[in-house]
């Protein structure tokens, strides 16, 4: 089973820096075949269930080697039956999401009222990420729908002001 983990090793009683003992364990991380993803309070990996654990284990065999007397680690996992999903995976919806946010409210574009076009978009969207296929196409089809019944009277204003400046 793959697992995205979040991971937080904290050595005990070896002062205030821990920076080698977060270097260790990002060797450690590495040499599993593991890619690592530190951030400031820890670090995702990802991979299969037994792989990462077995990681997470040397990790701490490691930094008691190193010195430390005692370790505290808090870890955080996810698992997907329905899909694959990757960290990276998990980075870009989100981004994907501000993205999209930040085109629809600025401060000169205030926030409005979504159309229902726009809500469809945004289900069908959600449900690709998801990987499902028929209700994104289902979903994408009425915001289609949507659009054609504005499009459609534009159309007829713009056909009516040729005639009229002719």
């Amino acid at each position: 089973m793959k697992v995205i983990a979040d991971v937080s090793v904290v050595p005990l009683g070896v002062g205030v820096s821990v920076s080698k003992y977060v270097a260790a364990c990002e060797r450690v991380f590495t040499e599993a075949g593991l890619t690592p993803h530190m951030h400031a309070y820890g670090t995702n990996i990802e991979g299969e269930w037994e792989k990462v654990f077995a990681a997470i284990k040397r990790c701490h065999q490691v930094v008691h080697e190193m010195g430390a007397p005692r370790i505290s680690t808090n870890i955080r996992v996810g698992t997907r039956t329905d899909r694959d999903q990757t960290i990276a995976d998990k980075i870009r919806s989100a981004q994907e999401k501000i993205r999209r946010t930040k085109l629809k409210e600025t401060p000169q574009n205030p926030a409005k009222p979504t159309s229902q076009h726009d809500q469809h978009e945004e289900a069908a969207l959600g449900y690709v990420e998801e990987g499902n296929v028929e209700a994104a196409t289902s979903e994408a089809k009425l915001a289609r729908t949507e659009t054609l019944q504005v499009i459609e009277p534009c159309k007829n204003m713009v056909a009516q002001l040729h005639k009229a400046t002719e």
